[in-house]
């Protein structure tokens, strides 16, 4: 605690000395777009004194196409901007008579260069991760390795993630990341996030954000930060698309393909898309479970898992400007994703490392997710500055279906004891989702923005859980093992924040966040009602201060919460085999997370970030167990209290024109304390990723890519997760003007990544060694056309301006 004061007292002096420091005496600013009225990075701004056409002053517009030229004596001055695949622009003579002198220019909108683009060619190539101010960016659409891959195994690779033996998502080491799509809440449980994410294809992300501590402005739920996976959005005129097919080999086969199409005439722009997958996954897992006391009893389990995937996405929308000033949308989802598992396993029961008893389980789970999701979205821009209001409508219902068998031989020196033990459940489960929100972005003098909005929003889970044993060959339902389960919450919000400029080098964002929670949980079953009723204040603050051109420092601080996912509110026990259930749990509390990071970024490029969070109420699961039955049930519960420390680095190097790599490090130290059960829990542990790639440029389209990745050993609640390291390969060529796109990508290329789990906890030693199928080989093809007039024009355009926008993370 100590620590956390003196960091924060230092934050203070900073800013205080920062604040005191002199303003530029003459400022102009301003704001460069393309045609289609997106930010242009990067463009080349000068100051020109208007007698002699010599050189002022001379500076890059940043990731949002904005610029400010700083300025020493008064004359008069023009304004030059160059880009390339644009034509130059000259503004009109500025006056500056006096000083202190500040003006920004009208939004610059840069027209292009037809001559010029017919000959450009960019050799260079963006590194794939990219700092800015206040996210990290990776970049996917460029990747040599995306191709053909599903958006999970995508998102594994991204810098500081981590997916857990369950298929939770962790972030920098902290489990409750929020997975947004578009900026968009998924809605969905940990496992069936899991299954939808492997049932999106690569092939439509353009990159994935994300945002270790978000603003005011987004959704205060989860507590490690947010993930924002971006999809590809259309800007070219007429009509266009593409179709991409591919397929892989895991030691299982891989299928996918889709189609994607645009049209765009006018105010009017609307798109499809369309993917299809079908893909398999072996897993191979051992698993030890020793119970010490008084006679040794242990099971050691073999087994074999199977999951399977079939899915199909389709999403449409339609955006119409009614005229410059008013916008509205719509966008239609539709999802249809089956995920059967199957897992044979033989458990070997030990007493006293006497052996000879055996159990043979055979069992199946077939998952089904249907889902139908609508959002229509209207923008009424205020002004010409960029104030704007908007207002967004969603509706989502999905219906999750799980049906499961579980068949149980007991063996005794290879010979069947008694009739064999036939179990069912069946789990289906319906989320109606209704919400709303508005946002108000104000626009003021001396770059200064206000932002406010209120959000409502209403979730409904239906949960009725049905388990039976077979009676000879009738199906006896088991109301202890059963349970209809209804969930309601709702979440009334609202926020407000505030931008604006310190000086010619500090800018402070300050925000607010108000949300009040109304949830129930219901067991039908048993009668009981259990509520929830909370208000939060969530703060956030972030100041930039720019030291030099060349180095600037980003503090940040934010209050976040964690709200426990609906399934994991059901107390129904789910069956697993004769000595292992799944249970949930209603007691559960939201975690809450106070965090706290300081950046510095070198060269707009090179980056260091330490941060410290300490979260309350953790979430996690534990292994609890009965020492006499020996039964095992694994059951999410809260922590005490977890604090973690973090540094992290990205440093990205350019060998030669062709040849550029970026490494990406992160150390953690974590800790926290518990009492489980009257069971003592102190974990801590330090863990670190580095993270090593290598991308090249090659002539005749070709591009490649390396990647290594080593992580060490750490902790997610209870469990303590081995060190791991893998290799990543891939090759892109382009053909026919790039028309044509065909990708081979190569994952853990050596059968390295091996995940080693095991916890000693209550009287219960145990161990996990598995192997989730991640070695494979992956090809895909993708083609790209259009019918639009103007297309080559417009197409290279795009082309070079998403590598440049990918290396500011721009959308």
């Amino acid at each position: 605690m100590k620590t956390f004061l003196s960091i924060i007292y230092l934050f203070f002096i900073t800013l205080g000395t920062a604040m005191g420091q002199s303003q530029p005496a003459i400022r102009i600013s301003g704001k460069i777009m393309g045609p289609q009225a997106e930010p242009v990075p990067f463009a080349n701004v000068l100051a020109r004194f208007a007698q002699n056409d010599s050189i002022a002053s001379m500076v890059t517009s940043d990731v949002e196409g904005l610029f400010e030229l700083r300025l020493k004596a008064t004359g008069t001055y023009t304004v030059h901007i160059s880009y390339i695949g644009f034509e130059d622009y000259r503004s009109a003579p500025i006056e500056v008579q006096k000083v202190p002198f500040s003006y920004t220019m009208p939004p610059i909108n840069l027209r292009e260069d037809a001559l010029q683009l017919e000959g450009v060619e960019v050799k260079g190539m963006r590194p794939k991760i990219v700092q800015e101010a206040d996210k990290l960016v990776m970049d996917v659409e460029g990747s040599a390795l995306s191709g053909g891959s599903s958006a999970m195994e995508v998102l594994e690779r991204a810098p500081g993630i981590m997916v857990d033996q369950e298929g939770n998502i962790l972030l920098n080491g902290q489990a409750g990341a929020r997975v947004m799509i578009d900026g968009r809440p998924t809605y969905l449980s940990p496992r069936e996030l899991a299954s939808y994410l492997r049932s999106m294809s690569s092939s439509n992300i353009k990159n994935i954000e994300i945002i270790t501590n978000p603003s005011s402005k987004y959704d205060a739920e989860g507590t490690a930060g947010i993930i924002d996976i971006k999809l590809k959005k259309n800007t070219i005129e007429g009509l266009n698309g593409s179709l991409h097919a591919g397929g892989g080999y895991n030691g299982l086969h891989i299928i996918n393909g889709g189609a994607a199409v645009n049209y765009k005439t006018g105010n009017t722009s609307g798109y499809f898309n369309y993917d299809h997958n079908e893909s398999r996954r072996p897993r191979d897992f051992f698993l030890s479970r020793e119970f010490p006391g008084q006679a040794l009893f242990a099971m050691r389990q073999q087994a074999d898992l199977i999951e399977s995937n079939s899915s199909d996405n389709f999403r449409f929308g339609l955006d119409h400007d009614i005229n410059d000033k008013h916008s509205v949308g719509l966008m239609l989802k539709y999802v249809d994703s089956r995920s059967p598992v199957t897992l044979n396993s033989l458990g070997e029961l030990l007493q006293n490392n006497q052996s000879g008893m055996f159990v043979d389980s055979k069992n199946k789970v077939d998952e089904h997710l249907k889902q139908r999701s609508a959002n229509f979205h209207y923008i009424y821009k205020l002004d010409s500055l960029g104030s704007t209001w908007s207002v967004d409508m969603d509706y989502s219902k999905m219906v999750a279906d799980a049906f499961s068998t579980f068949d149980n031989t007991l063996l005794v020196n290879g010979t069947p004891m008694g009739e064999m033990e036939r179990l069912k459940s069946e789990n289906p489960t319906g989320y109606t989702i209704y919400s709303a929100k508005t946002d108000f972005t104000k626009m003021l003098a001396a770059k200064r923005k206000f932002e406010a909005g209120l959000k409502y929003s209403q979730v409904i889970s239906d949960n009725d859980f049905i388990f039976s044993m077979a009676n000879g060959e009738q199906w006896e339902v088991d109301p202890a093992r059963s349970n209809h389960f209804i969930y309601e919450e709702q979440i009334f919000a609202a926020y407000t924040n505030f931008n604006t400029s310190l000086g010619s080098r500090l800018k402070l964002q300050a925000g607010l966040r108000l949300e009040h929670t109304e949830a129930e949980g219901y067991s039908v079953t048993l009668d009981e009602r259990t509520p929830r009723r909370y208000t939060d204040l969530l703060p956030s603050l972030f100041l930039n201060h720019k030291l030099s051109d060349n180095y600037q420092v980003n503090y940040s601080m934010s209050r976040r919460i964690y709200r426990p996912p609906y399934a994991l509110l059901n107390p129904f026990l789910l069956y697993a085999d004769p000595f292992t259930a799944i249970q949930g749990n209603p007691y559960l509390l939201p975690s809450y997370t106070n965090s706290l990071e300081i950046s510095q970024v070198f060269k707009e490029a090179y980056t260091f970030t330490l941060g410290y969070q300490r979260t309350n109420n953790m979430i996690t699961e534990v292994p609890f167990q009965d020492n006499t039955s020996q039964f095992t049930v694994f059951q999410q519960t809260n922590l005490d209290d977890m604090q973690s420390f973090q540094a992290r680095l990205i440093v990205p190097v350019d060998i030669t024109d062709f040849w550029t790599t970026n490494t990406f490090g992160l150390l953690v130290y974590q800790r926290f304390d518990a009492n489980l059960a009257n069971f003592m829990v102190n974990n801590q542990i330090w863990t670190g990723q580095v993270q090593h790639q290598h991308q090249f440029t090659l002539p005749g389209g070709v591009r490649a890519e390396l990647s290594a990745t080593f992580r060490s050993a750490a902790f997610a609640g209870v469990y303590r997760i081995e060190e791991q390291i893998w290799f990543d390969a891939g090759i892109r060529k382009s053909f026919a003007d790039e028309k044509w796109n065909l990708s081979i990508n190569f994952t853990d290329l050596f059968r390295t990544r091996m995940m080693y789990v095991s916890t000693d906890f209550q009287n219960q030693n145990t161990v996990v060694n598995q192997y989730n199928g991640d070695q494979a080989v992956r090809i895909s093809l993708r083609y790209n056309f259009s019918r639009g007039e103007g297309f080559q024009l417009r197409s290279r355009q795009a082309g070079n301006q998403e590598e440049l926008q990918r290396a500011g993370g721009g959308n």
